[in-house]
C-alpha cells in the first residue's frame, strides 16, 4: 500500500496551489470557480518533488520515499529526483532498488557525469570494487584530466591490489598537479608493495615536504 504525505505536506500542497491559484487571477480573470482552486497535475509534480528532495537533503530518507514514489508512481521523473531516490533506497538498506535504480540512469544518460559519480561512490562505500571500475572508467573518458575520478580510479586499483594500474594513473595525475601530496603518498605506497622502496621512499618525502608546506601556509 502506498503511504501517504503527512497533514503538513498536503497543507503545503494546498497552499502551493492556492498561490498558483491566485496568479491565475491576475494573469486570467476568466475562468470557473471549481477550476481555479483545482490542483493541477503540474503544481502535485512540483510540490512532492521538491519537497521529496529536500526531506533526502535533510536526510530523511524514507519520507523521501514516500513523496518520491508517489510521483513516481503518476508520472516519470527526472534524473535529479530519481538520484536522491536511489540514494534513500540505499541509505534506508534497500540496496538493490537503489543500486538498479542509478544503473538503469546510467545506461540511459551514458554521459551523466553526476549519475556516474554517484554511482561509483555508492559502490565505492559497498567495497563493490569490480563494478566501480568501469564506471570510473566512464567518467575519465568524460573528463580524462579529472583529479577527482583518477585519484578514485587509483584508489580502487590500490583495494585490488593491482599496483602497476595505480602507479601509472598516480603518475598522470603527479603531471596534472605535482603538489599533491595524495598522489605522491599513494604512489610511495603502491611502489613499495612491487619492492621498488627507493622509489617509495622518494615520493613519501615529496608528499611529507608538500604537506609540511602546506601547514605552513
Amino acid at each position: 500500500m502506498q503511504n501517504k504525505p503527512d497533514f503538513t505536506d498536503e497543507i503545503g500542497l494546498y497552499a502551493l496551489s492556492a498561490a498558483n491559484a491566485f496568479k491565475k487571477v491576475f494573469n486570467n480573470w476568466v475562468g470557473s470557480f471549481q477550476s481555479l482552486f483545482a490542483i493541477d497535475e503540474e503544481t502535485r509534480y512540483e510540490y512532492f518533488t521538491s519537497k521529496g528532495i529536500l526531506y533526502a537533503k535533510r536526510n530523511k530518507y524514507h519520507k523521501a520515499i514516500n513523496m518520491l514514489e508517489m510521483v513516481l508512481s503518476e508520472k516519470k521523473l527526472e534524473v535529479e529526483p530519481q538520484i536522491y531516490l536511489a540514494v534513500s533506497y540505499i541509505k534506508t538498506n534497500r540496496t538493490d532498488e537503489g543500486y538498479k535504480l542509478l544503473e538503469n540512469l546510467s545506461n540511459k544518460y551514458t554521459n551523466n557525469e553526476r549519475v556516474l559519480t554517484i554511482l561509483s561512490t555508492a559502490y565505492i562505500q559497498d567495497k563493490k570494487y569490480n563494478e566501480a571500475l568501469p564506471v570510473l572508467e566512464k567518467l575519465i573518458k568524460i573528463d580524462p584530466n579529472s583529479i577527482k575520478h583518477n585519484m578514485r580510479l587509483a584508489k580502487v586499483y590500490e583495494m585490488l591490489e593491482k599496483f602497476d594500474k595505480v602507479i601509472n594513473i598516480l603518475t598522470k595525475v603527479i603531471k596534472l598537479d605535482e603538489t599533491n601530496a595524495k598522489a605522491h603518498h599513494a604512489k610511495g605506497f603502491a611502489h613499495e608493495q612491487i619492492g621498488e622502496k627507493d622509489t617509495a621512499l622518494e615520493h613519501y618525502k615529496i608528499a611529507m615536504d608538500l604537506e609540511e608546506n602546506n601547514k605552513t601556509q
